[in-house]
């Protein structure tokens, strides 16, 4: 009863804020960061754990690779941080693209989501899937970055395209309205 009355008693904890530790992911050859201390991000599909488990295991590619690891390891942490940071610095930008506060924020987040699912159902060999259907891909987190400005850009060429065209047949049926009630003419 006591513990239960402290947990009720707490005030709401906030999710922390999305950062990068990088450039660098290692400190000489004793300290390695991994996972959330590299990198915190928005707990969506378990990406927090997740990314950690993809840490650890580039890092154990890296140490298995390594012929002599007493004598190459500083080397082997400088490879994983060679790997690992661009893509960490990546996946917190893409996590804070997702926890923008106020209805702004809200839009932010969910606009991109639908054009995503839109787009990419009407044309799924030139446009990629959502964000969170990207997650699961096997592809690193610049290569989701990269593809989703990408998308972007085509979705507004596109989206620019429709709204001329539609702006240009509307000024072409108002003129032919005019002209066909004889109120274009002086």
């Amino acid at each position: 009863d006591g513990v239960m009355s402290d947990v009720a008693g707490k005030a709401a904890s906030t999710l922390p804020s999305f950062r990068y530790a990088g450039p660098r992911l290692h400190e000489g050859r004793r300290t390695v960061l991994l996972g959330d201390c590299a990198h915190t991000v928005k707990p969506y599909f378990g990406l927090g754990a997740n990314t950690a488990l993809q840490d650890v295991e580039r890092l154990r590619g890296i140490l298995a690779e390594t012929a002599d690891l007493s004598e190459d390891l500083g080397g082997a942490l400088e490879r994983f941080t060679d790997e690992v940071a661009a893509d960490s610095r990546a996946l917190v930008t893409l996590s804070r693209s997702m926890d923008r506060p106020g209805r702004l924020g809200t839009l932010q987040f969910v606009l991109p989501l639908v054009l995503d699912s839109a787009f990419h159902k009407v044309a799924p060999w030139l446009f990629g899937p959502n964000m969170f259907g990207m997650f699961r891909k096997d592809m690193g987190y610049r290569a989701i970055q990269w593809r989703k400005r990408l998308d972007r850009t085509m979705q507004a060429a596109v989206l620019a395209g429709m709204s001329a065209s539609a702006w240009a047949g509307a000024r072409r049926a108002v003129r032919a309205l005019a002209g066909a009630t004889g109120a274009g003419e002086p």
